[in-house]
């Protein structure tokens, strides 16, 4: 994470205009603010996007998916010593996104229609410590990841010749991830013949899944566990 510099604050939009009339309006905003002393820190951050469906034959079909994204981030740091340093951190990001036609009704109600919807949450801390002579360095981390996304892919067909199952094809998918790890590392001036950097630690992830398809009542769950030394 890159440490702020100085107090700050932006804001800009972005306008852009298809050539069908479509729009894309894109609005970011970032402020920093620092304690007097410079040792902690806080920066945040968010933008908000909302682009039409794009047509190029004008047909009433997207060849541009509709999209909508907000994101949203904060990061704290600071320093308890001068030799150590904290960061924690949050990110948070919604992306909406629709193709097909009839973008006003229900994705079932369109003779073809993909949608996807996420929310993805995202927390994360770490510790770090260097001696005063840089040789050595001790490490700490842990994030938090989760996954929510609900999404359709389908349709109902053509007026002649209807799908039946068209309000079926509706999944989702729940995933959450967590991770911690840790580091060590040290400086030798002469290992033998030569100077030498060893680095020891080790991590652990674990992550779970579940995938729903709601029409047909079939749910399928993942779990995975993973630890690692070096």
């Amino acid at each position: 994470t890159k440490e702020p510099e100085r107090n700050g604050a932006d804001l800009a939009h972005d306008l852009t205009v298809l050539n069908d009339g479509s729009l894309d309006n894109t609005t970011s905003a970032n402020a920093t603010v620092l304690s007097s002393d410079q040792n902690a820190g806080l920066a945040i951050f968010m933008q908000n996007r909302n682009r039409q469906g794009y047509s190029y034959y004008k047909d009433g079909y997207t060849n541009i998916p509709m999209l909508k994204t907000l994101t949203f981030g904060t990061n704290l740091l600071f320093r308890p010593s001068g030799n150590s340093r904290m960061a924690i951190g949050y990110r948070f990001l919604r992306d909406d996104r629709r193709g097909g036609n009839k973008m006003d009704s229900v994705p079932e109600k369109a003779n073809i229609a993909e949608t996807a919807q996420h929310d993805i949450h995202n927390a994360s801390v770490d510790f770090g410590w260097t001696s005063s002579d840089q040789r050595h360095r001790f490490e700490l981390y842990s994030a938090l990841a989760t996954v929510n996304r609900d999404s359709y892919t389908g349709g109902y067909g053509s007026e002649e010749d209807p799908d039946p199952n068209a309000g079926r094809y509706y999944t989702r998918t729940k995933d959450v991830t967590w991770l911690c790890g840790g580091l060590f590392r040290t400086f030798f001036e002469k290992c033998w013949f030569m100077r030498a950097r060893l680095t020891v630690g080790g991590e652990y992830t674990n992550d779970r899944l579940k995938d729903e398809m709601l029409g047909y009542g079939q749910t399928d769950r993942q779990k995975t566990d993973v630890g690692s030394l070096f």
